[in-house]
């Protein structure tokens, strides 16, 4: 019977007239008689009996197998013995890419969701530029974020100087020096100096950052010895950081990191142990600086004379103008006797008295003391002188601090 029908499909597939017959009634499904049967149950029974070899598939899938137990899917790439040539990929909006933000299907990303999947700018990666927040003023440093110039924007006055305060570290007193936020302008007076954060730098050799050593290119901390500090800001304007130099006047910014900053400011000064490397201790206030504990000079008593004489070198910053304040015992023998102290380069009157007296002394070994601010020639001394009848009359000095011309 089935032979039969499937002849009779055949041949109605096959000859129009056939194919169109209308003449014979409708059949029940499943009718194997012999009757007449029209084009609709022939179509019919032909779909119920599936043949050998044939496959029916739903929409949007294909036959991956022919056999037995063919397999209807959708197809792989990898299924694939061709390659799709990029015409014949969708098509997709400008200025966007296929991607994924949260997987699944590939979409078209518009160009937010792209940066979105970028790496950030970082110290350590390249990648996509943060937002910089607006303004004009702002740079983007090495670490990936905006800020400020360390010179800052607007030109301060020639000589300006704010902060940048030194002490003595709590912990490590002897060998690190703690600095507070500051701003300058340069030596040249070209550049802002401006570091706005807290630093510490130790007695080591100079590396950049905070916590890290300070001294110049060639300089090593010695026993006995003054060093100057500077806030230094490269060349391309990019940060700042502080250096330690033997020099008073200019640091030495050759070898090492030191080559890329060219810009500085001396900002203060500080000195070493007699016997040791250790930073004395000491208090900054303002311009105003002073010794934890006062240093007697020159090793105790200085002899009076009777023409302008220099002291030796006082323990105080070895720059010009700078101002030591002292105090200083006056006494001897004689029953009489006046002495002037005085910035060296300067004269005092032929009559000392007519110059003002620094010391006089009227009675017998009876001192007379008092406290003094004096400018200090480059080498840190002052100068005195007494009259004739001072013979065999002497005087301390007992530095307490210095005033830094900064």
């Amino acid at each position: 019977m089935r032979k039969l029908l499937l002849a009779l499909a055949l041949l109605c597939f096959a000859t129009p007239a056939l194919a169109q017959n209308t003449q014979c009634s409708n059949r029940p499904a499943g009718d194997s008689s012999n009757a007449c049967a029209n084009t609709r149950f022939v179509a019919a029974a032909v779909a119920a009996v599936p043949l050998a070899g044939f496959v029916t598939c739903p929409a949007n899938q294909f036959v991956n197998v022919v056999a037995a137990a063919s397999l209807c899917a959708q197809p792989s790439f990898s299924n694939l013995s061709g390659q799709a040539t990029l015409a014949q990929l969708p098509t997709i909006g400008a200025n966007t890419v296929l991607g994924s933000i949260a997987g699944g299907t590939p979409i078209a990303l518009t160009q937010t969701q792209l940066t979105s999947l970028i790496n950030a700018f970082t110290s350590g990666l390249s990648g996509a530029v943060p937002a910089s927040g607006g303004g004009t003023t702002n740079f983007l440093r090495a670490d990936g974020t905006f800020a400020a110039p360390a010179g800052g924007s607007t030109a301060l006055p020639r000589g300006y100087i704010s902060g940048y305060t030194h002490s003595n570290d709590v912990s490590s007193p002897n060998t690190v020096l703690d600095f507070t936020v500051g701003t300058a302008r340069d030596s040249t007076n070209a550049q802002n100096i401006t570091i706005a954060s807290a630093f510490t730098k130790t007695t080591a050799a100079w590396a950049v950052g905070t916590g890290n050593g300070c001294f110049e290119t060639g300089t090593t901390i010695a026993n006995n010895t003054f060093y100057y500090t500077y806030a230094i800001l490269r060349t391309d304007l990019a940060s700042a950081d502080y250096v330690c130099s033997l020099s008073p006047s200019s640091p030495n910014l050759t070898g090492g990191g030191l080559t890329s900053y060219s810009f500085f400011r001396r900002i203060g000064s500080f000195k070493t142990a007699t016997a040791s490397t250790n930073i004395l201790a000491f208090t900054q206030v303002n311009d105003h600086w002073y010794w934890t504990a006062a240093i007697r000079e020159t090793g105790g008593l200085i002899t009076c004379a009777t023409s302008p004489t220099l002291t030796a070198a006082l323990t105080v910053p070895k720059v010009q103008g700078t101002v030591i304040i002292f105090n200083s015992l006056y006494f001897g023998t004689p029953g009489s006797g006046e002495g002037v102290l005085f910035a060296p380069g300067f004269s005092p009157a032929v009559s000392i008295a007519a110059d003002g007296y620094s010391m006089i002394q009227n009675v017998t070994n009876v001192g007379a003391a008092g406290q003094y601010n004096i400018p200090v020639d480059s080498a840190g001394k002052i100068s005195f002188i007494c009259d004739t009848t001072a013979a065999g009359i002497v005087f301390n000095i007992y530095t307490k601090g210095w005033i830094d011309i900064l």
